[in-house]
């Protein structure tokens, strides 16, 4: 790998780490830009995506991933700022990569969204793309930005808003209705592409559509097209496990059954969810000690279970952690939860995965005796109405 920073002397360092994967939670390489150059050589055991990251867009919150597959071969880089058209240029003869190039260019040229963003941009900046409502609520938001619990407040009556559609104005219903057609056009184009040019691009596209399925999307056209097609082409490849995973657990939400997994406990002793949950109400809490808005959520239950866990219900707690357990033990100590709370270090156990919410920091699955989801990120108000139906 070489390359080079075009209109970037700020990046002194690049991190390299798995296509699609949160850099909170999956370890990752940092590769030094010196003099506006880097260079290095990467070793791995299988040939998978991969993403360039600009440090200093990272720690700035907003950043522009360079993908590209790892394979034999030589890979070049020219970066730019992330507002630059276009912001990385790559040259190789690597053949994935290259597939990988002319699949985004192609798909650009038939399904651009230029026009679509001008005319969002056009409507926020006269302010006609959010609904009254909702702009009164962004002007709360400096209210309360510094206290978590009204802060989350703020956050899921801005998703109440957006869900129910009194976000938007009738003219920005219109555009994001274009918006969501000419998406689906392209999802059912880059299925076909997978589906009718069997390679690792191929697979590696039909996962990155389940992982980053939006809420109450069908995932069945990429799994029955993984099924079909790749399965028994790549049985030995990672994203090919990563798919089964996909296809033998049903969608986490509301009427399917939990998905069961093992984790670590902070002794080290591995701990089976399911044994811990029969015959119980359960709160499946995903967390992560990096997380301001999950450590909020998960304060706001201590009373709720302290209320009822002599009635039935309980709560296992499971930290996305990055290489150590230290800042979770001390988040735990800090917050003092009194519940069981395991660890995934490094993603090891793919638990996030399995719960669809790959890049999420967390999540929580209210869960009832019988093992069937409740509620996906119920408040601590709605957790405590439905125990009190439950018990």
């Amino acid at each position: 790998m070489t390359g080079k920073m075009a209109d970037r002397p700020q990046t002194s360092r690049l991190i390299l780490i798995e296509s699609n994967k949160n850099t909170n939670g999956t370890p990752w390489i940092s590769i030094p830009v010196r003099n506006g150059i880097f260079e290095y050589d990467f070793y791995t055991d299988h040939e998978k995506a991969y993403e360039l990251i600009c440090w200093d867009d990272l720690l700035n919150g907003c950043w522009y991933p360079v993908t590209f597959f790892a394979e034999n071969g030589t890979v070049s880089f020219t970066i730019s700022p992330i507002d630059a058209h276009p912001p990385y240029r790559i040259e190789t003869l690597n053949p994935l990569t290259t597939a990988l190039r002319q699949f985004e260019a192609e798909g650009k040229d038939k399904f651009s969204f230029d026009e679509l963003n001008a005319r969002r941009d056009t409507l926020e900046k006269y302010g006609r793309f959010e609904s009254e409502a909702m702009q009164a609520l962004w002007k709360k938001f400096d209210q309360v930005k510094d206290n978590p619990e009204e802060k989350n407040k703020f956050f899921r009556e801005r998703d109440r808003l957006e869900e129910s559609g009194e976000a938007f104005t009738e003219e920005a219903k219109a555009l994001m209705k274009e918006r969501e057609q000419l998406f689906r056009k392209k999802t059912l184009w880059e299925t076909e592409q997978a589906s009718q040019h069997p390679s690792l691009l191929g697979l590696f596209i039909l996962k990155i559509k389940v992982e980053n399925a939006r809420k109450g999307e069908d995932v069945t056209p990429y799994l029955e097209a993984f099924q079909k097609v790749y399965a028994s082409r790549y049985p030995e490849h990672p994203y090919t496990r990563e798919m089964q995973m996909f296809v033998d657990n049903n969608q986490p939400k509301a009427g399917n059954r939990f998905i069961d997994f093992s984790a670590p406990d902070l002794n080290g002793n591995m701990v089976q969810l399911s044994e811990q949950i029969r015959g119980k109400v359960a709160l499946i809490d995903l967390w992560a000690s990096w997380c301001g808005p999950c450590r909020t959520a998960s304060k706001q239950l201590i009373p709720i279970y302290e209320k009822y866990k002599d009635r039935g219900f309980t709560v296992i707690g499971v930290a996305r952690e990055q290489n150590s357990d230290i800042r979770m033990r001390e988040a735990i100590r800090k917050d003092g939860y009194p519940w069981l709370n395991l660890i995934e270090l490094n993603d090891v156990q793919q638990i996030w995965s399995k719960y669809r919410i790959p890049n999420a920091a967390g999540g929580t699955f209210l869960v009832n005796a019988q093992g069937i989801i409740l509620a996906v990120n119920p408040t601590a108000e709605e957790v405590e109405h439905i125990l009190q139906k439950e018990l």
